[in-house]
This record gives structure tokens, sequence and C-alpha cells, in this order.
């Protein structure tokens, strides 16, 4: 059993979990009330909105290249490629620390994008 969870398979499979789940709970826990802010008409620019699609596109990056990994993880087991018990284990612990820096990363494109909005607004009022 455990062998069979040290293929690049089972690795490409977990990752491709990975992916999924942070494309997919980013829109699906997303609160109603937000989404009635990001929804709502403004003069000039929704900042709600704004900061959304950032963090959209952030989320898309990240869970497209987990995807994009363990889809190929899965094609290198499909022709034949075999990694020893160390590089499988290595790959395993990367996924936690890979998802440390995507929520870390995450709050500073979220501050980012604020300073983004203050910025394009006093551009636009000048």
């Amino acid at each position: 059993m455990i062998e069979k969870l040290l293929t690049l398979n089972a690795i490409g499979l977990a990752y491709d979990i990975v992916g999924v789940l942070i494309l997919g709970l980013t829109l699906a826990l997303t609160r109603s009330v937000t989404l009635f802010d990001q929804s709502g008409t403004y003069w000039d620019a929704n900042p709600n909105l704004f900061y959304a699609l950032i963090l959209q596109r952030h989320d898309a990056r990240v869970g497209l290249a987990f995807l994009i990994f363990g889809f190929s993880a899965q094609f290198l087991t499909a022709i034949g490629i075999i990694v020893n018990r160390e590089v499988a284990i290595a790959l395993y612990a990367v996924i936690p620390i890979l998802l440390g820096v995507y929520l870390v990363r995450r709050r500073f494109v979220n501050q980012s994008a604020g300073e983004k909005f203050k910025m394009l607004d006093e551009a636009e009022r000048d």
C-alpha cells in the first residue's frame, strides 16, 4: 500500500487535489455579503470587485501550477518513469511548504491590490 503512494501517479493526484481545492474553495467559500459588495455599482470603479479579481487571478495561477505539475507527474508515470522513495517523500513534503507560501503570498497580494487601487484612483483624479 505504501509503495503505491510513492509513485508519481499518486503524487500527481495529490497535487491535482490541492490545485482543485485552491481553485474551487476560494470561490465556493465566498460569503454572500462579499458577493453583494462586489456586485455593487460605483461611480468610477468598484474596489471590492478589483480586490476580488486580483485574488482570483492569484488563486488561478497557483491552482493551475499545481494542476499542471500533478498531470505532468501522472503523465510521467504513464510513460514508465519511476522515482525512488526519497524523491517521492520530498515531493509530498513540498506540498505543505508550497501551501504556506501560497497563503502568505495571498495576504500580500491582497495588500498590494489595495495600494494599486489607490494609485489608479488618484491617477484618474489628476
